[in-house]
């Protein structure tokens, strides 16, 4: 008898699913708006490129500057 029961507590401990974990959401840090002073060149709104570059948006392209321009804005 004894060793049926056990038998029968293993099936059961198999059909139980495992919890999932939670996953924490990780949000994507804007350029700009973690930024107090927001630099402009010729009216354009100045950005920090991932590798540093200094731009600003022309139409659907980038317009690179001299990096000097945006190490006020950091």
């Amino acid at each position: 008898m004894a060793k049926e029961n056990s038998a029968a507590a293993k099936t059961e401990l198999s059909t139980t699913k495992p919890k999932k974990k939670s996953k924490k959401s990780k949000k994507k840090r804007s350029t700009t708006a973690s930024r107090n002073k927001v630099c402009t060149y010729n009216g354009h709104t100045l950005y920090i490129g991932k590798r540093g570059g200094c731009y600003y948006m022309a139409g659907n392209s980038r317009e690179y500057v001299d990096r000097s321009y945006c190490s006020s804005c950091n």
